[in-house]
């Protein structure tokens, strides 16, 4: 029998993070701190797109309509400016390690803006995919997996009408503000079901916003262990914030010569240090971490990972619980749950492996489905991780946390079922 315990409870400290990333549906404009009433004098807003990315699919591909801010004002009334009009499709794969997609430079009246929104078209454009294709052009957003197969991303209804994304930030007369924005393709494709049993791809965008000031840049290797003149591309760097439950994870994937580059976040506090955990993942291999303290407009290099080969072990099992469509998040169709695989880093809990799984919005598989009448849901899921020891965590928004401890997956395969 799997004990259940709270013996994490520093690990849920962290995982929070995850779950209040500023990346809302949709709702208006106002709220939040000091008005700003217009100045007269005008600045730049430059915007451009970088992704964490993920080593399993060649290529993913999100359309992106346009982008507006929202100013800070006296009054109740939004005031929501549209800074980049694009229609453009881009593959989120290709903006990693520092490479970023320009979105347009907007002048702006002075003040604070408090929000910005990202609107995705539904219609890509008419340049062509890493295969050589024209975008198809029932899918706006879609993916490439390693075997060149081509699966629609499904979005549910309520980004329809945009992604909100909470970032103050100051537009200054004559000067230029430069944010970036880090779309984590990792955490934001959510699989219903598998898919060799007709399972589904669901995007659920994980954005946050990055400024150019009051930041830290790390960058490094990833190598094996046992041939350190061999880099290991498509590897995965997580750097996990300790203490600072305003901070966000930070992810990315080294390139082809096993490089990376990783933008750290400090907060509100540019006069202080901030601590992280960074982890360095790949299938086949057993973690490394290394402990990293970073300091505002700093730059971090060789900060490298040796990673060991170990055996995998794939864990599958189903998901079950209840939550009525009324607890759910405006605009999401059904809950998503995410599954997450903890070991001890350096004597501090980490995310070693996760999956995040949902239902496809239209119960296309019988044993798959969120029934919005009576609130039942069943999900199947399967993921591969090291050999070993862990605790499990799964947690949704609206249903709170799952809490598992000192499950053995030391023998392939295993069977872990989760119930709400």
């Amino acid at each position: 029998m799997i004990k259940r315990r709270n013996k994490m409870k520093s690990f849920m400290k962290t995982f929070g993070i995850i779950s209040i990333l500023s990346v809302f549906l949709l709702l208006g404009c106002g709220g939040g701190g000091s008005n700003s009433a217009s100045s007269g004098t005008t600045g730049t807003l430059s915007l451009s797109m970088i992704d964490a990315s993920d080593e399993s699919y060649k290529a993913v591909y999100v359309t992106v309509k346009e982008v507006a801010v929202c100013q800070e004002t006296e009054d109740e009334d939004p005031e929501w400016r549209t800074v980049a009009t694009l229609n453009k499709t881009y593959n989120l794969l290709t903006l990693v390690n520092g490479v970023t997609a320009a979105l347009g430079e907007s002048e702006l009246e002075a003040g604070t803006y408090n929000q910005m929104r990202l609107i995705l078209g539904n219609q890509p454009d008419n340049t062509t995919n890493i295969l050589g294709n024209i975008h198809p052009q029932s899918m706006p957003q879609y993916l490439i997996d390693g075997n060149n197969e081509t699966h629609e991303l499904k979005v549910p209804s309520g980004y329809n009408s945009g992604i909100k994304l909470v970032h103050p930030f100051e537009i200054e007369d004559g000067k230029t503000t430069e944010l970036i924005l880090d779309f984590d393709v990792t955490r934001s494709i959510h699989l219903a079901g598998k898919i060799e049993k007709n399972g589904k791809y669901i995007l659920r965008p994980t954005i946050k916003i990055i400024g150019t000031y009051n930041r830290a840049i790390v960058t490094g290797m990833v190598f094996n262990a046992a041939y350190l003149d061999q880099p290991l591309p498509g590897a995965t760097v997580t750097a996990w914030p300790m203490g600072d439950a305003s901070l966000s994870v930070s992810s990315t994937q080294t390139n082809q010569d096993g490089a990376y580059t990783l933008y750290l976040g400090l907060g509100e506090n540019p006069g202080q240090t901030q601590d992280y955990t960074l982890v360095s993942t790949l299938k086949g291999f057993a973690p490394d971490c290394e402990p990293l303290t970073v300091a505002a407009d700093q730059t971090y290099p060789d900060t490298d990972f040796g990673l060991s080969n170990a055996n995998m072990v794939t864990i599958s099992g189903m998901v079950t619980g209840h939550i009525d469509a009324s607890a759910l998040p405006q605009g999401v169709d059904a809950p998503s749950i995410h599954i997450s695989f903890v070991q001890d880093c350096l004597t501090l809990p980490v995310e070693v492996s996760f999956i995040d799984t949902t239902d496809d919005g239209n119960n296309a598989t019988t044993d798959i489905f969120y029934n919005s009448n009576n609130g039942d849901f069943q999900y199947e899921y399967e993921i591969s991780v090291p050999s070993g020891t862990y605790d499990v965590v799964a947690s949704s928004e609206g249903l709170g946390n799952e809490e598992i401890s000192d499950f053995n997956a030391t023998v392939s395969p295993a069977t872990l079922d989760i119930s709400f």
